[in-house]
């Protein structure tokens, strides 16, 4: 029986360990300034363009115990995809491109602290075009290992502009 005991223990014990790890990243996850989570799959909607109501800052946090590194990729662009603002890192870019990954520099790494978060006003999405469509910016924020391999969970969210209607 203490055999059972103990065998049942370690196997939890390896379980509850290798849970944080998630294939090499720990879990990602952004959320707004308010602390509300932007989940895997959410759209952003604005109504306006260039004004503090079009700009969306948020937060990358890092839940696991080890520190993680991340990068975003602009996966797609409906109806425009140069009037845009995109901050991350120490860099605010006012052109993205599809397929592009942040930050351009590959020197540059962005490492959020195990239990942490980083971002805040300085990273941000703000859009400066209008249309009489809706125009939509899919990101995708990914960890990555040094080997540049992409590991752990991916967030991907939509930043929509939706004319206001009158």
């Amino acid at each position: 029986m203490k055999k059972i005991f103990l065998l049942l223990f370690a196997s939890l014990t390896v379980l509850s360990c290798s849970s944080d790890d998630n294939g090499g990243g720990g879990e990602m996850k952004i959320t707004k300034l308010d602390g509300t989570e932007i989940k895997n799959g959410d759209v952003i909607n604005v109504t306006t363009t260039g004004d503090d109501n079009a700009l969306v800052s948020f937060y990358v946090k890092n839940t696991s115990s080890s520190a993680i590194n991340v990068k975003a990729r602009l996966v797609s662009a409906t109806n425009n995809e140069t009037d845009m603002q995109f901050c991350f890192g120490q860099v605010c870019y006012s052109a993205v491109e599809v397929g592009s990954e942040y930050p351009l520099d590959r020197n540059e790494v962005i490492t959020v602290p195990a239990k942490g978060q980083i971002g805040g006003e300085s990273f941000h999405f703000q859009n400066y075009a209008s249309s009489s469509s809706p125009i939509d910016y899919v990101f995708e924020f990914f960890q990555y290992n040094e080997n540049d391999e992409e590991v752990g969970n991916k967030v991907t969210v939509t930043y929509r502009y939706t004319p206001s209607a009158g």
